[in-house]
């Protein structure tokens, strides 16, 4: 009966299974991370409150600060907020975001049925997708992950209809999806231009059928931005149409920045949340506070960061300043922030100058081997696998199988997809999307952080299912010969 269900033109039974679906694994999160199952089951992380206490801010009647964050993520939570107290609104939050996450899986096997007319990609694509714990975990989150995903599938969805010869209207929805997804991550700010040139190349170069589709695709954020702009530059006197930069101002203006800027030139982790992170050896902690051990180890790099201007007693030099920043306030803590920035800014100029391959190429595939190899290893089942009791280990594998088999295979089939030559222009576009989300953040922006990879990790799904299907018919075809 299920199977019946699962037919591309059936949209209500489809997102009502893929709701249902998705509920699930979010219980199942909340139970292995030991949250309530009811009451306030979202959580914070991080910066979270950067999109909340805006709001909270302009409710109280104090303005809507000069924030860091773009609005994006707070318009639904004002929207919440209006109608019901903080808590209702961080829960109801938390179910429009797991029923955007079942709605992109739904648009995704759309997607699939698209490119190739078959069920089996349909299916496949959408169980799979429905499956991924790895984008499910960031559900309950008060971030921007879960719906910046559905905000790219259902654009690109979207796009590619209007291709079929659907009406107009669908690119206003395309351009209004973007210019939600920019609102939230600004770094899909190039979005606009490729679809810009999807539409060039779809449409052949004639300027009267384009101009009249960008202006549709664009006016919504062009109308948002305008708006965002003007209020900056009105309430505060400055010219910022995005935001101020990608970390806040409170992390760039304590000891972690300066040594951010050093493990990103030589190529390491910065998530000094994860244990397995090179920036630990530098005493840089979740909370700044004293490290129980001068120094966290041996040193994590390779000899060929050392220079003649940065040698070993500068870089443990820099750990101890971090520690003594940590110990201490007032003067004497400005003394050692100035001091480890002053200390990191030479290495890095040095490093730069004296390794510029290792600067430039070697460091950024570093961080792209940590971007894609290892995304949600905590997400599920965060204890060591040691620790875990049978089910646990179980459900450890089957989500590891899930992640790691569709990761690589995802981003190699997308790749080809973009250079065949008799891929459509739609496929294309996907693929190029999907490859600007892998590679922007480790290789153009030095980010590490893996929960970055879930915007655009459903499209690497749908690749790895296309990717599967061709493998299974032409191993069909051949054992059939």
């Amino acid at each position: 009966m299920l199977r019946n269900l699962i037919l591309p033109d059936r949209w209500w039974s489809l997102v009502v299974v893929a709701f249902t679906g998705k509920l699930l694994l979010l219980l199942l999160v909340l139970w292995e991370h030991h949250a309530p199952l009811t009451g306030d089951f979202y959580a914070f992380w991080g910066h979270s409150t950067g999109y909340t206490e805006p709001v909270e801010s302009l409710l109280s009647g104090a303005g809507y600060p000069q924030a860091s964050r773009m609005p994006g993520y707070a318009v639904p939570y004002l929207f919440l907020r209006l109608i019901m107290n903080v808590h209702g609104a961080l829960r109801s939050l938390v179910v429009l975001q797991v029923l955007a996450s079942a709605l992109g899986v739904v648009l995704l096997a759309k997607l699939a049925y698209a490119f190739t007319h078959d069920l089996r990609a349909f299916r496949w694509t959408y169980w799979l997708a429905l499956l991924a714990v790895f984008t499910s975990f960031y559900d309950r989150y008060i971030l921007t992950e879960s719906f910046s995903s559905s905000a790219l599938i259902l654009a690109t969805w979207a796009i590619v209809r209007h291709g079929k010869h659907a009406g107009r209207w669908v690119l206003f929805l395309a351009g209004t999806a973007t210019a939600w997804l920019i609102f939230m991550k600004p770094v899909f700010l190039p979005v606009l231009l490729v679809v810009a040139a999807f539409m060039v190349v779809q449409d052949k170069f004639q300027w009267r059928r384009i101009l009249p589709k960008m202006m549709l695709f664009f006016t919504p954020f062009l109308l948002a931005d305008g708006v965002w702009s003007l209020r900056n530059a009105v309430s505060f006197g400055v010219f910022q149409p995005l935001t101020d930069g990608v970390f806040s101002s409170a992390l760039r203006e304590g000891v972690k920045y300066p040594v951010i800027r050093l493990v990103q030139a030589y190529g390491g982790n910065i998530l000094w949340w994860d244990p397995s992170a090179e920036i630990l050896w530098f005493n840089v902690r979740e909370a700044d506070q004293p490290a129980e051990q001068p120094l966290d180890g041996p040193f994590p790099f390779p000899e060929h960061v050392l220079t003649e201007d940065c040698p070993m007693d500068t870089l443990e030099r820099v750990a101890f300043l971090v520690n003594a920043y940590n110990s201490t306030d007032g003067v004497a803590r400005k003394r050692a922030l100035a001091a480890v920035s002053a200390a990191c800014d030479r290495c890095v100029t040095s490093f730069r100058r004296d390794r510029p391959f290792h600067y430039h190429i070697t460091a950024r595939l570093r961080m792209l081997r940590l971007f894609v190899l290892t995304p949600g290893n905590s997400a599920l089942m965060a204890k060591p696998f040691a620790e875990l009791n049978a089910l646990e280990k179980a459900l450890k594998l089957l989500y590891a199988l899930i992640c790691a088999g569709t990761i690589i295979p995802g981003i190699i089939w997308g790749l080809r997809s973009f250079f065949h030559a008799r891929s459509s222009v739609d496929l294309r576009l996907v693929s190029a999307l999907m490859l600007y989300g892998v590679f922007i953040f480790p290789l153009a922006m030095r980010m590490t952080e893996t929960r970055y990879l879930t915007t655009v990790y459903p499209f690497a799904v749908l690749f790895t299912v296309l990717m599967g299907i061709k493998a299974w018919d032409s191993t069909h075809q051949r054992s059939s010969a």
